[in-house]
């Protein structure tokens, strides 16, 4: 009594993701830069064909708890004419 090798292999389904990383512009504030992706620009992404989740984290302006840097490792540089502030 042999096992019949399946001929088919396994349903799989591949998500579509993406991480974007953001600064806010310097002419407006903090505030208005995050009510700007909270509100209108999440309805724009989330209306993507084939996007089944949306997801923001938003950090904290300053972030003590991140943890210490691995050596060597620095921040990228700012896009002219954005700030952190």
């Amino acid at each position: 009594m042999g096992i019949t090798p399946s001929t088919t292999g396994p349903h799989l389904e591949k998500h579509f993701t993406s991480s974007v990383l953001l600064w806010v512009r310097k002419e407006q504030s903090r505030q208005t830069g995050m009510d700007y992706w909270k509100g209108p620009h999440s309805g724009i992404i989330a209306a993507t064909p084939g996007l089944e989740e949306y997801r923001q984290i938003h950090l904290a302006e300053h972030n003590p708890a991140s943890g210490p840097q691995p050596l060597g490792w620095r921040p990228p540089s700012l896009p002219t004419g954005r700030s952190t502030a």
